[in-house]
């Protein structure tokens, strides 16, 4: 006979592998509610250690996308320890990483950065490219919700160098999209006279990255990513006055973050188009658009966001001559930033304190593993920069000469094609002369966003010059080279440059060359000449040498 205590894992594992399933599915189908439900109950019935792990990744998903952030914390300081022992490498980090952006999320700065710790150096010791940016992303968030958006900026730039170089689409397009999330975040710091100039340029930051993160979005299928890549953009566009360009993003996100259970960014995504309808006067409309949620419970809702709420209030009652009532919304921003500033403050103070009491050992040796982890993003960081062009983003000509040769021995032992294209703007100095370097310099910047958009993530981009770009296209030969040219000189044609500066036009002249042979000299000479004869045919051409 068999007690009902070594029964139960025999009727209860069927339960619970049947209540996994059914949550997978209601996540997959974007009801989350359901699938968190489902999960919980499976958590219940779970008696062996494998079930449980799988349902506490359950609930840990769903509360994450659902914004439910004090829960999830919960439930990873419940199970960590177990998790510690017992999960799968890849869903540990998964749950690592959204518990650090729950806690900093949530203002449990402390636990956050003792987390994100703890996955950078497991990613290190994995030596995955993509497992190293996103702890790095998580990282970056906890200097972020601590008030230093440009030490995120920083620390993602290099979980951004880690991803372009094998962390694969999806690492690529999360750290992308953090990146504009927090040069937003520094946007917000900057902006009202605080300094006005690095506050645009901030904002130029931040829509370059969420652009190319929108054109790697379609790669995942997931709405939760759109949600948030489109709503950063969208936020950025906005704010640079590119209304038109914003708004259908904004009211795709907002309609999308509704649909999935995704409170948090529904509530962001309002204030922001409450603070478009601040920039065309229409006060009235604010207060339609916010007044529901000022009324309703703000406990899932970030603080950062109920700041930005009761800021717009406050501008459009005053506005409309309503006193009152935009003295009271005054009054509660005020009172949440400073609440945010002392926690932020507390939490800095806190995290020194406990360093500073620790054991002299373990502080020492603390301090040297911190040191090299230092030196070493400095050294990411230090190699990124002097291969990035600070304007576009792209490699520059040392970048060109670090990985342009390696390619070309690649095509030789495999014996496979390699096209080399130059791409100059046809009379740049014109448009500077004419516009200003400011316009030219977003001409540039835009060029090389059409140029990221426009090729694929195996081809190499440089900026060689003040307006001469190269791409290097492996594996691709002549026919298709051409048709890659043509179609890159149409969108730059075709582009609405119009919404940059009214008169102005840009095009470029391509010149195209085929290797074999692998030099990288002669395939430059032959590049050169071709680009030379497609400016002297009358420019706006591609020819191949």
């Amino acid at each position: 006979m068999t007690s009902p205590h070594s029964a139960s894992p025999v009727t209860d594992l069927p339960e619970a592998a049947r209540l996994l399933a059914a949550s997978a599915t209601a996540a997959s189908g974007g009801d989350l509610t359901q699938a968190l439900a489902l999960a919980q109950q499976a958590l219940e019935v779970s008696t062996d250690r494998a079930s449980r792990m799988q349902a506490t990744y359950r609930c840990a998903f769903s509360l994450f996308r659902l914004g439910r952030l004090e829960e999830l914390v919960a439930l990873f300081e419940r199970c960590w320890p177990e998790w510690r022992l017992s999960a799968s490498r890849s869903d540990l980090e998964d749950c690592l990483r959204w518990a650090v952006l729950a806690a900093s999320e949530t203002g449990r700065h402390a636990e956050a950065m003792a987390w994100a710790v703890e996955g950078v150096e497991r990613a290190r010791s994995s030596e995955r490219a993509a497992d190293l940016a996103l702890a790095l992303n998580a990282m970056g968030a906890c200097y972020e919700r601590m008030g230093d958006p440009w030490q995120a900026e920083r620390i993602m730039l290099e979980a951004l160098a880690h991803a372009r170089v094998d962390g694969g689409a999806q690492a690529l397009m999360i750290t992308l999209n953090n990146l504009a999330a927090v040069t937003v975040g520094a946007y917000h710091l900057l902006r009202d006279g605080v300094d006005e100039v690095d506050a645009e340029a901030t904002l130029e930051r931040a829509a370059g990255y969420a652009r190319e993160a929108a054109a790697m979005v379609a790669l995942t299928g997931e709405p939760f990513h759109r949600v948030f890549i489109e709503g950063n953009l969208g936020e950025a566009l906005l704010h640079l006055r590119r209304a038109d360009e914003a708004y259908p993003l904004l009211d795709r996100a907002l309609a999308a973050a509704e649909q999935g259970g995704h409170l948090a960014q529904v509530w962001r995504i309002r204030c922001t188009l409450a603070e478009g309808d601040l920039q065309q006067g229409r006060a009235q409309r604010v207060l339609e658009r916010l007044q529901p949620m000022a009324t309703q419970s703000l406990d899932q809702v970030p603080a950062a966001t109920q700041i930005r709420l009761h800021h717009a209030m406050y501008r459009a009652s005053r506005s409309l001559g309503d006193t009152a009532t935009a003295l009271r919304h005054h009054e509660a921003g005020e009172r949440l930033l400073r609440r945010r500033m002392a926690q932020q403050l507390r939490a800095q103070s806190a995290l020194m304190v406990t360093r500073t009491e620790a054991e002299l050992s373990r502080l020492q040796a603390e301090r040297a593993r911190l040191e090299v982890q230092i030196e070493r993003a400095r050294a990411a960081e230090l190699a990124m920069r002097a291969s990035q062009d600070a304007l576009t983003g792209l490699g520059n000509r040392r970048y060109l000469d670090e990985h342009l040769p390696r390619l070309l021995r690649q095509a030789a032992q495999q014996h496979t094609e390699l096209a080399l294209v130059l791409i100059d703007i046809d009379h740049f100095k014109t448009i500077n002369d004419r516009f200003g370097h400011r316009v030219g310099d977003r001409v540039l910047v835009e060029l090389a966003q059409r140029l990221r958009q426009g090729t694929r993530s195996a081809d190499l981009i440089a900026r060689i010059g003040g307006e001469e770009f190269l791409i290097a296209l492996p594996e691709t030969d002549l026919h298709r080279a051409t048709e890659v040219c043509e179609r890159l000189r149409e969108q730059v044609e075709h582009t609405d440059w119009h919404a940059h500066q009214s008169g102005l036009t840009v095009t470029v002249s391509v010149g195209l060359a085929m290797a074999p042979p692998h030099d990288m000299a002669t395939l430059f000479d032959q590049a050169d000449r071709a680009l030379y004869r497609a400016k002297q045919a009358g420019r706006n051409r591609v020819r191949a040498g």
